[in-house]
């Protein structure tokens, strides 16, 4: 965009996690160049976006990777900053004015019947502003909001927006200390225009001082890449690590600490995409020779935490006579 705010050109690239690029692609509609915002994974194919024309209010669209195609989702109109699927898809979060949010259903791209096309009941409007982040969390049930302008984050519930609790700004119930240990009381403001402020663990944590980076080998390690990525959060206070993940690719799937102790089968797996409820999932196992020798299903955990599976093997077939 040039210094007047107008876009000239605009362009979606996916690299892989060589740097490579997979798909680059000129992100317009007829003469009009869209800006995109709020990427978020749809599917393993799929990226959801918000999209619009020089403004932060536009609308949903869905952006196959692999293939460089891109199409609207939905005709209403939200906030581009950031967007949400719904834990079973037919719809999607995000916020659609300053002080209020929406659920879309996909179908009919209008307010859901089940959602509350509203700002946080009982809260002053001077206590929310420019709400610029909308996380569904344990199963769609309750709501994290990130309200920019107003310096706090808060928990909702999704069915009749009604406040659980916030943190940090005017509004604030608890007082937070800093990775200085310096105390900060309820109604202070901590930080100052957060924006991407996302849930990460289970029940009521939510940010926690802690330094949060990415990255993935120079070289080989012990003779051998043994992950193409990783993303570790790092106590401040003394620069160890709290929360580690690896992420691998095709080559080596993302399981590990797999055991066989007599007929019990049993491995760790993550979830390759953050995702805030647990998704259903398969398993298959076969032996060196391609013998099926156990199967069966099993929920991810949330938020790229581990999900441990165990599972009986399917007796072996009798090749002797029976008595």
């Amino acid at each position: 965009m040039d210094e007047s705010d107008e876009e000239f050109s605009s362009w979606l690239v996916v690299l892989d996690y060589a740097g490579a690029i997979r798909t680059m692609v000129p992100f317009y509609e007829g003469k009009s160049v869209y800006r995109a915002a709020g990427f978020k994974m749809w599917s393993a194919a799929e990226m959801v976006m918000g999209a619009s024309r020089g403004s932060f209010m536009g609308w949903a669209y869905k952006f196959d990777w692999k293939t460089g195609d891109y199409a609207q989702l939905s005709t209403a109109s939200i906030n581009i900053h950031d967007l949400q699927k719904a834990k079973d898809g037919s719809a999607f979060w995000s916020a659609i004015k300053s002080e209020e949010i929406q659920k879309t259903c996909v179908d009919t791209n209008k307010a859901c019947a089940d959602s509350t096309t509203s700002a946080i009941a009982g809260v002053p409007s001077k206590d929310v502003d420019d709400i610029n982040h909308v996380q569904p969390i344990e199963d769609d049930a309750k709501i994290a909001i990130s309200s920019r302008s107003t310096n706090a984050i808060y928990k909702v519930w999704a069915s009749n927006m009604t406040k659980i609790w916030a943190l940090g700004g005017d509004d604030g119930d608890f007082g937070i200390i800093g990775y200085t240990g310096d105390y900060y009381a309820p109604g202070s403001s901590y930080w100052v225009g957060q924006h991407n402020a996302e849930c990460s663990g289970d029940n009521d944590r939510l940010p926690t001082g802690n330094m949060f980076a990415c990255w993935w080998p120079s070289e080989t390690i012990n003779g051998s890449d043994a992950y193409e990525a990783r993303v570790a959060e790092i106590t401040r206070s003394t620069m160890e690590t709290a929360f580690q993940l690896d992420i691998f690719g095709k080559e080596t799937p993302l399981v590990w600490d797999v055991a066989c102790d007599g007929r019990d089968l049993s491995f760790k797996v993550a979830n390759n995409f953050k995702q805030a409820s647990a998704y259903d999932g398969t398993y298959a196992a076969t032996s060196a020779k391609g013998d099926a020798v156990a199967s069966g299903d099993f929920a991810f955990g949330a938020h790229w935490r581990e999900k441990k599976v165990t599972a009986t093997r399917r007796a072996r077939p009798r090749t002797g006579p029976s008595r």
